[in-house]
């Protein structure tokens, strides 16, 4: 993989919805570009199909393409559907493997340089659908996916539901019926498919070039007409329940320097520690680490697990910038107007930029470049390795709002009441739309519509290509929240201690849910679940469909970060925004 190439993988959601139950197989769209690393590591797995109770085995093959000696752990994820099977990794010496039920660890110290070492393990299928392992070193991350088709009895009704992230220009669905070998293309346009008849079934998109088949591996129902599908024998082959985020895991810190380790599927606290100052920045999780910054002036990286501290990262000010993880740095800013890139393996400081104020957004790193918006009114791109300025573009006021990227074009707000929409590449102004009010919300750019709030209490959706109003949306009171797309709708709070769903095509109110104090903070989404922290101290969990509670913990201090996720499939849901109070 060069400098100028991405890899696009996606990874689909798929629901049974049977009269007997739930089975999620989960994961998200995720690019990654190389910048000159020092490990290479790639994945495979020997069955691209495989059946219930069949062994799959997987090799890892690790490269140091550094020019000195080098040492590394390498993550390994099994998603649900496989289970390990005691005793097979064959181990290359000096070397230390240590499996997990999800997640298992290859040590590897002094890795000399030119050296290549492999690494196999057998797992063995318990679950149909689609079945991922992911394996991951800081600064990169790589897939390996089988298909396992779903067995239900013939005249049995069922429906399955195929969900691929949103965003995308296009959603092309085929299926190859049973017993043929040609696809046919399905009338759904949208990131939604149900499925209610047996088949193979793909999907292609623009920007999946590399998956042009559902993920590089299709979803797969067969039917079937056995002894175990008689009527009185029916439950014995139904699937149990899965609970919704089952085995995820949410992050968040409060107003009390306390920073939480949540079950995303009870609420139930896994871990706590505590700090000596406020957090306002909402953490990130990468290579098995969750970073956060304190209003004190202090980034953390502490073990996902059992919350262990790594190493800590000490900026002149506070830290209110969300930090952001791109290879093997962690972008973050701070009060003190410098934009910082810190090593994620050691927390040391590998260079920094100045501005003339605060810097509270959160960069965003994209084709080599990472971005920012500084309170010296202006935004900022830099080159990702090195911090050289490659372009600026001044606005009117203050800029607390973080940069969103899509197709080109680069969008964020300003405290002059506008959003801006600029070049990526050049910083080149193409349009801008006023509001009534400051922008410290961030957008969001889903199909041709750029999502943003202001606090004038108004969620705007502009095109994304002229800046025209699509839709608006008045709320009763400022927000400072970000908008979150997923399943048709757009999730925001307000400081009218809200939280709102409106539907993405007209802006109409699909239901709202009130909290005990403002909601600053923005939500994030998954697998149909909402969660969105607030004021009053309390984290919420509701159905994204029909905003009811799911659970609440009350975390003893206020919440203005955002909570972020890390999924048992090995994936990372992170708010795109810069810290609730700033």
């Amino acid at each position: 993989m060069t400098n100028s190439s991405m890899r696009f993988c996606a990874i689909f959601l798929w629901i049974c919805l049977s009269g007997w139950g739930i089975t999620p197989v989960q994961a998200y769209i995720k690019v990654y570009e190389q910048i000159n690393p020092t490990f290479r590591l790639t994945k495979t797995v020997d069955k691209s199909r495989a059946n219930v109770g069949d062994v799959l085995s997987y090799t890892l093959v690790l490269t140091n393409t550094g020019t000195v000696s080098a040492s590394v752990v390498v993550q390994d994820s099994l998603s649900a559907g496989v289970s390990y099977i005691t005793g097979s990794a064959i181990v290359p010496t000096g070397t230390t493997f240590t499996p997990g039920a999800s997640v298992s660890a290859w040590q590897v110290l002094n890795m000399a340089a030119g050296q290549q070492l492999s690494l196999t393990f057998q797992v063995t299928v318990t679950a149909g659908g689609i079945v991922y392992n992911t394996a991951s070193i800081p600064g990169e991350a790589v897939r390996a996916c089988t298909t396992i088709p779903v067995k239900m009895c013939a005249g049995t009704a069922y429906r399955f539901q195929l969900t691929a992230p949103p965003g995308r220009p296009d959603y092309q669905w085929y299926r190859i019926p049973p017993g043929s070998t040609s696809a046919v293309l399905l009338t759904e346009t949208s990131n939604l498919l149900s499925i209610t008849a047996a088949g193979t079934y793909s999907l292609y998109s623009a920007n999946t070039a590399n998956c042009p088949d559902f993920s590089c591996c299709p979803f797969i129902v067969e039917e079937q007409n056995t002894v175990g599908c008689f009527p009185i024998a029916v439950k014995r082959f139904d699937k149990p329940v899965v609970p919704p985020n089952a085995g995820s895991v949410l992050y968040i810190g409060n107003s009390l320097g306390n920073f939480f380790a949540i079950d995303g599927n009870t609420g139930a606290g896994k871990w706590r520690v505590s700090t000596s100052s406020a957090f306002t920045s909402s953490p990130y999780v990468a290579a098995g680490l969750v970073f956060t910054g304190s209003d004190g002036g202090t980034l953390f990286a502490y073990d996902t697990t059992a919350g262990q501290q790594r190493w800590q990262f000490s900026a002149g000010t506070g830290i209110l910038s969300s930090p952001v993880v791109s290879h093997t740095l962690v972008y973050v800013g701070s009060e003190d107007q410098n934009l910082y890139a810190i090593s994620t393996a050691t927390g040391s400081l590998q260079w920094k930029y100045s501005t003339a104020g605060g810097v509270t957004t959160s960069p965003t790193v994209a084709n080599g470049s990472v971005f920012f918006g500084s309170k010296d009114q202006t935004l900022y791109a830099l080159n990702a390795s090195s911090g050289q300025l490659e372009w600026k573009y001044s606005t009117g006021a203050a800029i607390r709002s973080s940069p969103a990227i899509d197709n080109g074009r680069i969008y964020f707000g300003s405290d002059d009441y506008t959003i801006y929409a600029l070049t990526a590449s050049t910083g080149a102004f193409q349009w801008k739309y006023s509001t009534g009010g400051k922008i410290s919300s961030s957008p969001t750019v889903s199909g041709n519509n750029v999502f943003i709030a202001s606090e004038d209490g108004t969620v705007y959706a502009l095109n994304a290509t002229t800046g025209v109003l699509v839709w608006k949306y008045g709320t009763g009171g400022p927000i400072t929240s970000s908008p979150v797309v997923w399943g048709g709708k757009v999730f925001l709070g307000g400081q009218d201690y809200t939280v709102y769903a409106l539907d993405t095509s007209t802006g109409a109110l699909s239901w709202k849910y009130s909290t005990g104090k403002p909601i600053t903070s923005s939500p994030i989404v998954q697998t149909d679940v909402v969660y969105v922290g607030s004021q009053d101290g309390t984290l919420y969990c509701l159905n994204a469909t029909t905003g009811s509670l799911r659970w609440k913990n009350p975390l003893d201090g206020q919440l203005l970060a955002s909570p972020s996720m890390y999924t048992a499939g090995g994936s990372i849901v992170a708010p795109g925004i810069s810290g609730g109070q700033q």
